[in-house]
């Protein structure tokens, strides 16, 4: 009898503690959140293009915004839309606390037939309980994809592009025409765009508002005769009026909406105009940039690209467009393998710039500044090593700049004295026997001050927008008075040798306070198209700039260099000036 009055006892205590360590449990439940917010696309941006029947792997970066920890219990649902033959559920591939972020991926088909495919997922903790995005924890995160080909890549809106069609080449007064086309790609050759429209000398400017994923986008821009891509307020790419010519360019974007306008000028001969991009994935082979919009360097960065070096006078602009003009971030970072000897590192910064070798903090000048002082350090170093530069801009004008160079001691008295780099070709000292020419035509050389169709002059002694009186042989080059109008000058063939260098310095002429020009190296081999070796943009901002390039890469070939001056838009006061452009050897 006590045998089962024990076991009664026993069982009606077990009984009476089960209530108890549910609700502890309940309790324990409701003392956290589930909630998760989207951070990127690492993989497969909205409504990238995928081939029919193509295996693709989608990736999606989340943050664990709830005060749960996600464990491997956990995972990531399918919710609605195109299944594409992904599993139902993919459990998370590790623990994630709060604050945590975690790489989430799926390998999915695409369909065979032609269209725009959505599939959303939403995320499953350890008790089954679906939650999501947003303040409510119920919204999910998706892939969109459009099987098909398309010569223009990128997401845009259903409307399409705002075209509107001059009968003029200057986009002057109201459009003859205004349509929506669906895409720029069009060859009329020697045809009018248009019933009502000329052959010959007309523009069209299209416009359109795009939702950009956040990456690096290459832009191509083919035109005939010219042609000026604008990112937002930026000018991304310009095509000069040299027949069908190609540009291309890699922009960095953030995620958000933004305007792209295309401006297409018609001369004369055959009409053509076509603009494409895509997005690429990046590859860091110089600095791997990281940018951020705010300036702590918090959290996670808002895109990274690569740099080829620190070297940017951003001045009042934002470093990438989306991204604020004040108060952004930048971290820099590389491997360089160096040659035993001691080497100075410079820098300065408008604002604070930070450098470290190998996790050890050598510079530290973190605070507001105007960009004149050079901060200097020298390091003995050996092989391979971390390079990392930090940089913030409060407010203003924003410039940074880091280098580095080898310290060579002085050498004992050489016997033989070391060759000195010569100036092999004055362009300055030559510069009438190269054809100068706009879009008017030929033009004289030298030219006539005021002339409007453009003209270059050798002055004596001119003033710098410095403020510097130089005495250097220079040409001022102004370009036509035509809006984006350009003066350019082909030299006569130069057969270059290896380790020829193309250096000068630009500027704009003292007084000439509305000068707002971009210079451009060019080239051309035989009959072949034009090719661009660098372009820079310079304004009147009290301050000249340095340029030189390796011609190494066009070694052993006979070469027609092309000095051009290009007016951003209206030619007000453009007097552009060239310092001394040479050739060294």
């Amino acid at each position: 009898m006590k045998k089962y009055i024990s076991i009664a006892l026993l069982f009606s205590f077990l009984v009476a503690l089960i209530p108890f360590n549910l609700a502890q449990a309940s309790a324990l439940q409701a003392s956290c959140t589930d909630k998760a917010t989207f951070i990127s696309d690492v993989t497969i941006p909205d409504k990238a293009r995928i081939e029919a029947g193509k295996l693709f792997e989608k990736t999606w970066r989340l943050k664990n915004s709830g005060t749960c920890t996600w464990s491997p219990s956990y995972a990531m649902v399918f919710a609605s839309g195109q299944q594409m033959g992904g599993p139902a559920s993919v459990t998370l591939p590790k623990s994630v606390s709060p604050n945590g972020t975690v790489d989430l991926k799926v390998t999915l088909t695409a369909p065979n037939a032609n269209g725009t495919y959505t599939s959303a997922w939403k995320l499953r903790n350890a008790s089954g309980v679906i939650f999501g995005l947003g303040t409510k924890a119920d919204q999910p995160f998706w892939v969109q994809i459009v099987v098909g080909t398309s010569s223009q890549p990128s997401p845009g809106s259903s409307s399409g592009w705002k075209a509107e069609y001059f009968a003029n080449t200057d986009l002057i007064g109201k459009p003859k025409l205004t349509r929506t086309d669906s895409k720029i790609d069009f060859d009329w050759k020697r045809n009018a765009p248009a019933t009502g429209l000329p052959k010959d000398n007309f523009s069209i400017r299209w416009t359109q508002t795009i939702d950009f994923s956040a990456g690096i986008y290459r832009f191509k821009l083919l035109a005939d005769d010219k042609a000026t891509l604008w990112v937002g307020d930026r000018m991304v790419l310009r095509v000069p009026a040299s027949g069908s010519t190609q540009g291309t360019y890699d922009l960095a974007l953030l995620q958000g909406k933004h305007k792209v306008t295309v401006e297409y000028h018609e001369l004369t001969g055959d009409a053509r105009v076509r603009l494409t991009w895509e997005k690429i994935s990046p590859s860091f082979t110089d600095w791997k940039g990281e940018y951020w919009a705010n300036a702590e360097l918090k959290g996670n960065p808002s895109i990274s690209r690569n740099d080829k070096a620190i070297d940017f006078r951003w001045r009042e602009k934002a470093p990438v467009i989306g991204m604020p003009r004040d108060k952004f971030s930048a971290r820099w970072m590389r491997t360089v393998n160096f040659q035993d000897g001691l080497y100075r590192f410079s820098a300065k910064a408008d604002d604070g710039i930070r450098v470290y070798i190998d996790g050890t903090r050598v510079l530290n000048e973190w605070h507001s500044a105007t960009g004149t002082t050079i901060y200097t350090f020298d390091k003995q170093l050996k092989g391979n090593h971390a390079i990392v530069v930090e940089y913030y801009e409060g407010t203003g004008n924003a410039v940074v700049k880091a280098w580095w160079e080898k310290v060579v001691p002085a050498p004992p008295t050489p016997t033989t004295p070391p060759p000195v780099p010569q100036i092999v070709y004055s362009f300055a000292e030559q510069f009438c026997s190269a054809q100068w020419s706009s879009g008017a035509g030929v033009l004289p050389c030298p030219g006539t001050d005021g002339d409007t169709n453009g003209f270059v002059l050798r002055p004596e002694n001119p003033v710098l927008e410095n403020g510097v009186t130089e005495t250097q042989l220079t040409l001022r080059t102004v370009p036509q008075q035509i809006p984006d109008g350009l003066i350019r000058g082909t030299f006569p063939d130069f057969t270059v040798q290896s380790g020829d260098h193309f250096k000068a310095t630009i500027g704009c002429l003292s007084g000439a306070t509305a000068c707002d020009v971009m210079f451009q190296l060019n080239y051309r081999i035989g009959d072949g198209n034009i090719q661009n070796l660098a372009s820079w943009t310079e304004t009147n901002n009290g301050q000249t700039q340095t340029v030189d390039i390796d011609l190494t890469p066009l070694a052993g070939k006979s070469v027609k260099f092309i000095l051009t001056v290009l007016a951003n838009g209206q030619p007000t006061d453009d007097q552009a000036l060239w310092i001394l452009p040479r050739i060294m050897r």
